[in-house]
């Protein structure tokens, strides 16, 4: 074989090899249900990064930002005041999600839902 075959063959190998580790980084292992147990309210952002890690999704919640589509509730009329804002963050898995809002930079609400 000559050089040229060995050093593309070595490149295809390589970008494969980047390709499946970015992939793999991408769903978050310590996204589990009882990971999701650790989690109360009151926790503040990094504690819950402690226990999943990075978020995955991370959105500004003002206290009239619906957020229908994932908790089915407004950040205003979960804490009963309408001028709070906090933040709707989204940890991802391959076989589940957690999603939290934080209120004042505390845990809120919570759900774990299974893919």
């Amino acid at each position: 074989m000559n050089l040229f075959l060995i050093e593309r063959k070595l490149r295809t190998v390589f970008l494969y090899f980047v390709v499946l580790t970015a992939g793999c980084a991408m769903l978050n292992p310590r996204v589990s249900h009882d990971n999701y147990l650790k989690i109360t309210n009151g926790m503040s952002e990094q504690q819950v990064s402690n226990i999943l890690g990075e978020p995955t999704e991370v959105k500004s919640a003002g206290a009239n930002m619906d957020l229908g589509s994932v908790l089915g509730i407004s950040v205003g009329s979960l804490v009963g005041i309408d001028s709070l804002s906090g933040s709707y963050m989204k940890w991802q898995s391959a076989g589940a999600s957690v999603h939290i809002l934080f209120v004042g930079g505390k845990v809120r609400f919570k759900n774990y839902n299974t893919n």
